[in-house]
């Protein structure tokens, strides 16, 4: 901070918790955040975001653990684009499989 001289405070209220405050967060939260979570869901919208192909992989097994139907298009994609890694490839293609 350049010049800036820092001095340690020393906090002795919480205003985390000021009704006010939480009334603000859960109001703008809601509009942002789902009324309820779908790991599935986003488990299938984040796989094809992901740069790491062992990320990739973990998502593809859990939702071939899972079970998960509705992973079947994005794997199919995944499993024909030339610019995804060989073993991504080959895992979506397996889970394909696997999904039936």
């Amino acid at each position: 901070l350049g010049q800036v001289r820092l001095h340690p405070l020393e906090l002795r209220r919480n205003f985390r918790s000021a009704p006010a405050l939480v009334h603000w967060c859960n109001e703008m939260f809601a509009r942002v955040f789902p009324s309820s979570d779908d790991v599935r869901r986003g488990a299938v919208e984040t796989l094809p975001e992901q740069t790491s192909p062992l990320v990739q992989i973990a998502l593809i097994d859990f939702l071939i653990e899972m079970k998960s139907s509705e992973a079947a298009a994005t794997l199919r994609r995944l499993s024909m684009d030339s610019m995804v890694d060989e073993a991504v490839r080959a895992r979506a293609v397996q889970g394909l499989q696997q999904l039936g």
